[in-house]
This record gives structure tokens, sequence and C-alpha cells, in this order.
């Protein structure tokens, strides 16, 4: 679908959920806003990071996940 850069800002945040009621999307998106913010806390425990890559609406989204080697 696609994320503005508005939208990026509230991503990872707890409870950051994107309403996208009456939007005509074409979509029906449901959940706690927990999701993303679990899995970057997650992540980062591990020494990594989340990164999300969108060009807007329509556009789609990419999620990257980077996570180190470790190294003993």
């Amino acid at each position: 679908m696609g994320i503005t850069p508005k939208e990026k800002e509230l991503l990872f945040e707890k409870f950051g959920k994107i309403e996208r009621y009456a939007m005509d999307l074409g979509v029906d998106i449901e959940g706690s806003g927990l999701g993303l913010y679990i899995s970057k806390e997650i992540v980062e425990l591990h020494g990594g990071q989340i990164l999300v890559e969108s060009e807007g609406r329509n556009r789609g989204s990419r999620f990257i996940i980077r996570l180190s080697k470790p190294q003993f």
C-alpha cells in the first residue's frame, strides 16, 4: 500500500497504528499497533536495526532488518 513520510514516524511507536479507515484503499487492516514496536525491540536487543523504505501511497513498502554477525 505504501507509507507516507508522516506515517513512517508512527510505525515503530507503541500503539502507533496508522488509521486507514474511510481511505478507500480496498484493504481491511486491524491490529493493536504493537507488532512493529515489538519487532523493533527484539531486533535492537540483538544489536540490529529495522528500517522501512517507501516512496509513498500506492508505491509499496520494504522493511529491512540488519543484524550483525556475533564476534567470538
